[in-house]
């Protein structure tokens, strides 16, 4: 009977918790189940976290535009620009979300079916398009932005490869000395700590560069041929990289991309990789056939991480730098939807009542 009324007492208080954490959303901690966010119907091909106010979300739509969100995703509505002024977006696909790390209200877009770039300055209010210089408006799947000096731009086009940037996007010039069998939806890393280094997935491999993208040279021939569709760079430790290859799994370098090593998934295409900012080691891939799988040890051994996730195409993560407990995650189903895990909190209570 005691051993009843132990158990009734610390359910009861387990229940208050839960009642007034709801109620002031001040109780926060990570779960192990994905829940949707919001966008249902949407198919969600690119995400971007402010860096500094991480409650602020951005999403790219397939077909559909940009959307924000101020709330860590709860609600959310268009950031399209204004037709009657000249400085909305074009009806298109936007499929890479940029944010300026300085300056979180600098936005850039990067688009296909020949739309080219567009750049928002204050926080997706108004766009303007800025690929003066990029060859014929092709389709952009990456920008990326120099840390130290956010002038600097790289941005990945299908056909015509890499172009840079020196002014903040008003002019572009061609950066793909060295580059060969360029040409699909491919990434692109910079080295936080040396950013004069970056890497570039191709359909023959990684390509680096020492000189700011002046020149390129095939990282490492281990691999030769091989699709890389996505990279990761260890934020503390960045001569540490992940190679996702679709298909043919996860590749890891330890010595800035003169060697890599099959990690696992061998089997899988792996679309998009995230690296927890906080817990190097933990590390996150949404893939085109199982959706999302996670790493605790560097990518020695995978788990499934798909509690609460219907469908199997995720190509797309971001990571909460301030809480890397929470972590989104774009559906692309043909129903798409947005989804988070760790956004809402859990009390577990450890106790063994005998």
């Amino acid at each position: 009977m005691r051993n009843k009324k132990v158990f009734q007492s610390i359910w009861m208080i387990a229940l208050v918790v839960l009642l007034c954490a709801s109620q002031s959303g001040s109780v926060s901690a990570s779960i192990n189940a994905w829940t949707l966010t919001g966008l249902a119907g949407h198919n969600i091909d690119a995400l971007a976290i402010d860096p500094k106010t991480p409650s602020t979300l951005y999403a790219g739509e397939a077909g559909g535009g940009i959307w924000k969100s101020l709330d860590r995703g709860h609600t959310w509505n268009p950031a399209n620009g204004h037709a009657s002024s000249g400085t909305a977006l074009p009806n298109g696909n936007f499929i890479t979300i940029t944010i300026d790390p300085q300056t979180p209200t600098t936005l850039y877009e990067g688009a296909y079916y020949n739309h080219g770039i567009y750049k928002s300055t204050d926080g997706g209010e108004n766009w303007h398009e800025i690929d003066n210089g990029i060859t014929s408006h092709p389709y952009v799947s990456e920008i990326a932005i120099d840390p130290n000096n956010t002038s600097i731009l790289y941005a990945i086009t299908e056909f015509n490869g890499v172009f840079k940037s020196t002014d903040g996007g008003d002019h572009w010039n061609s950066a793909n000395v060295g580059l060969t069998n360029f040409g699909g939806d491919y990434p692109v890393v910079i080295d936080s700590q040396t950013t004069s280094t970056l890497y570039v997935g191709t359909q023959s491999g990684v390509f680096k560069s020492t000189d700011s993208g002046n020149h390129w040279n095939l990282a490492s021939t281990d691999l030769a041929g091989k699709w890389v569709v996505s990279l990761a760079i260890d934020p503390k430790t960045p001569n540490i990289l992940y190679a996702g290859e679709d298909p043919g799994g996860v590749y890891k370098s330890t010595d800035s991309g003169a060697t890599w090593k099959l990690m696992g998934l061998s089997s899988e295409a792996i679309w998009s990789l995230a690296i927890d900012p906080q817990t190097p080691t933990t590390l996150y891939t949404g893939t085109f056939y199982n959706g999302v799988y996670k790493s605790t040890d560097g990518g020695k051994t995978w788990n499934l991480f798909n509690d609460g996730l219907p469908g199997s195409r995720y190509p797309t993560l971001s990571i909460d730098p301030q809480t890397p407990t929470i972590i989104y995650s774009g559906d692309y189903q043909g129903n798409g939807k947005l989804y988070s895990i760790g956004s809402g909190f859990s009390i577990y209570l450890p106790l063994v009542i005998r």
